[in-house]
């Protein structure tokens, strides 16, 4: 029983990380209120962009290139905190700088979308219709503090207590997105914009519950773990054997281990939806505010799903005999002994196994952003963002400066706090050179010069195509 428990374990592991890597649902900050370019069309579908037609993302007969973001983010310890740089030149682990900046619940992100197609175009100068296509990826790592300081300093600080392991996890999605939306400017201060989004779930690895303690007792420092796990995974079965084929060590293999790329990319049978909406009003012609909420929606995964439950073990360790290891008693004895008490642990914290479909949740985000109007061509920000995710809110803030020298170049700098750090600045800019807009921004672009003090890296580049470039939206009549 222990083997095929240690191989669904290691399976599991397997599968989380290879899928986590092989590329590596938020949008950038910075390139909220640049509305020059389609894309900030995205975090808040009420912000339309400057321009009538806009087409993106087709390599073929086109000067397009796909419109790409990635990040990677941990909004607990940085680089510096792990290790200090001493007077002659070498390295030293700082384990008490590290367990300072940790809190009860820490994560590790990593994520890329990558635009296949978008195109927009606007109806009666007021209205505005947008299509796009979307290939999307996320890997959250969720690391509680207690872990981390066990395994720095071992048990010996909870004697008499617990250590809480509650809310580790790992959250994998990879998924293609087809959104349509639609804005409607009603008045000369409102305007109202939504998005529908169809989603096509390609592989998934979410770890749902995950309530793990372990207790020292203060008397004779008995060791009691607990733990209830829920774990669901959906990916291609050919995958999926032959990680578990080179992990189980019975000798038993599948032999349906022929990965099809094709049929992969094409699969068509984990079904989603999800929404995007937004509102945009005009104080003055000088003040206007806005709110949004994106990826309100969920995946329903059913193909090549793979569920794994333990409903809750308990498990006391009370430490070997010495007795047993010690005399004449041979080598094969004393393995025996050690054995016996890994699968007394074993059957006390199996995994069933089974293939239920399942309902996963994206990430959705809100936004509250305010925007000054200093001339026609200078505009300062203030954007604040709560994802919500195991039901609690993740914020940043960012104060933007946008400069449009003309209308076809500006630049936007950015100032955030966000994953606990206050230390982001950023920069976007945009250059038009006829139809052709190319376009980069990124909300920290000190973390490629001081990259060990980071907690954020983000950069989302691209080019489109755009027509009839100015802004529709006319000034608030005058009273």
């Amino acid at each position: 029983m222990t083997k095929y428990l240690n191989t669904r374990i290691v399976a599991i592991a397997l599968l989380i990380f290879g899928f986590s890597r092989s590329v590596s649902a938020q949008q950038d900050l910075t390139l909220y209120p640049m509305q020059s370019i389609p894309q900030s069309y995205y975090t808040n579908p009420a912000l339309i962009p400057d321009c009538k037609v806009n087409i993106g993302c087709l390599p073929i007969m086109l000067p397009v290139m796909p419109s790409l973001f990635f990040e990677t983010s941990n909004n607990g310890f940085n680089w510096n905190n792990i290790l200090k740089l001493q007077t002659n030149d070498s390295l030293k682990l700082d384990p008490d700088d590290v367990a300072k900046h940790l809190h009860k619940k820490n994560d590790f992100t990593q994520r890329m979308n990558m635009e296949l197609l978008s195109f927009g175009f606007r109806i009666k100068r007021t209205q505005y219709l947008s299509l796009s296509l979307t290939e999307r990826e996320m890997m959250r790592f969720c690391y509680p503090k207690d872990l981390v300081l066990i395994g720095l300093y071992g048990n010996s600080q909870y004697i008499g207590g617990t250590a809480d392991f509650s809310g580790f996890g790992i959250n994998f999605q990879h998924y293609r997105e087809l959104a349509l939306g639609y804005s409607n400017q009603i008045d000369d201060r409102i305007t109202l914009g939504g998005r529908f989004k169809l989603l096509f779930g390609m592989s998934n690895v979410w770890i749902k519950q995950s309530d793990m303690t372990l207790a020292v007792d203060k008397d004779y420092y008995y060791l009691t773990g607990a733990a209830a796990i829920k774990i669901n995974t959906c990916g291609p079965d050919a995958l999926y054997n032959g990680i578990k084929n080179k992990a189980d060590t019975s000798g038993k293999t599948n032999n349906n281990t022929n990965f099809d790329p094709a049929a992969y990319i094409t699969n068509m049978n984990n079904l989603g939806g999800a929404l995007d909406f937004g509102i945009s009003y005009k104080i003055n012609n000088m003040f206007q505010v806005a709110a949004s909420v994106t990826d309100l929606g969920y995946i329903h995964w059913k193909k090549g799903v793979h569920n794994y439950v333990n409903s809750g073990g308990k498990f006391t360790f009370e430490g070997l005999d010495i007795t047993e290891f010690g005399g004449k008693k041979d080598s094969a004895s004393k393995v025996s002994t050690v054995q016996k008490l890994v699968d007394s642990i074993g059957n006390q914290f199996d995994l069933v196994e089974g293939a239920n479909a399942y309902w996963g949740p994206l990430t959705p985000s809100v936004y509250l952003s305010g925007f000054v109007n200093l001339t026609h061509k200078d505009k300062i920000s203030l954007v604040a963002r709560g994802e919500i995710y195991q039901h609690a809110l993740h914020p940043a803030v960012m104060v933007a400066a946008t400069r449009n020298f003309s209308k076809r170049f500006g630049v936007t700098l950015s100032y955030s706090y966000m994953n606990r750090s206050w230390l982001n600045v950023g920069f976007g800019a945009q250059a038009t050179l006829g139809p052709l807009q190319f376009f980069l921004a990124t909300d920290n672009a000190l973390a490629g010069i001081i990259p060990y003090k980071s907690k954020t890296f983000n950069i989302h580049f691209g080019a489109n195509l755009i027509f009839h470039y100015k802004s529709f939206f006319p000034l608030l009549k005058q009273e």
